[in-house]
């Protein structure tokens, strides 16, 4: 039996050499992002889509640049979540994103029922407390403007089965699942 006592600087220096791209493909399956995660990101992605609508149904002027401003800090913050953020990381992300949320829903409120087929703005807002409930916020920071805007969204609901009838979703959930569907979509 031969055993070869190795120091630490050589075993160091031996790792060192190994490409990161040979250790990462040994590592076994795909890296799991939480829910969370995706969600917010999904926010930061479609909440941009939310302006062209917006400024098509009326909205202008200074009061357009400040949501303007706000959508886009919403969609930093939601873009700066990672993989490697924890529930924690989530709940400060979702602070700052309702901050500015109800900075901007009294200047979108008027506007929302504008938009033919329904405003993306209110999807994601209406989708703010089922990721709520994924990072265990205890209460929704939404103002009662934030909720009147979300309370516009056209959320689609699932189809009942021949076999028996699905059990109705809760709204957050399915507005939450419209969002990340057309983050999916690359809208």
């Amino acid at each position: 039996m031969n055993t070869t006592l190795v120091s630490r600087r050589r075993l160091l220096a031996a790792t060192a050499i190994v490409p990161a791209a040979v250790v990462l493909a040994a590592c076994p399956g795909p890296v799991t992002v939480p829910a969370f995660v995706a969600a917010l990101q999904s926010v930061g992605q479609d909440v941009l889509l939310a302006m062209p609508q917006l400024l098509k149904a009326g909205l202008s002027g200074a009061t357009a640049a400040a949501v303007n401003t706000a959508i886009n800090a919403i969609s930093q913050v939601g873009n700066d979540v990672s993989a490697a953020s924890t529930a924690t990381q989530g709940q400060s992300a979702l602070i700052q994103i309702e901050g500015y949320v109800n900075a901007i829903a009294p200047d979108v409120l008027p506007f929302v029922s504008l938009i033919p087929g329904g405003s993306i703005i209110a999807i994601v807002i209406a989708a703010l407390p089922a990721i709520e409930a994924m990072v265990n916020f205890a209460a929704s920071l939404l103002s009662a403007e934030a909720k009147a805007v979300a309370a516009t969204a056209q959320v689609p609901t699932p189809a009942a089965s021949s076999l028996r009838r699905a059990a109705p979703l809760d709204r957050s959930q399915a507005a939450l699942e419209e969002v990340l569907r057309l983050a999916s979509q690359g809208r």
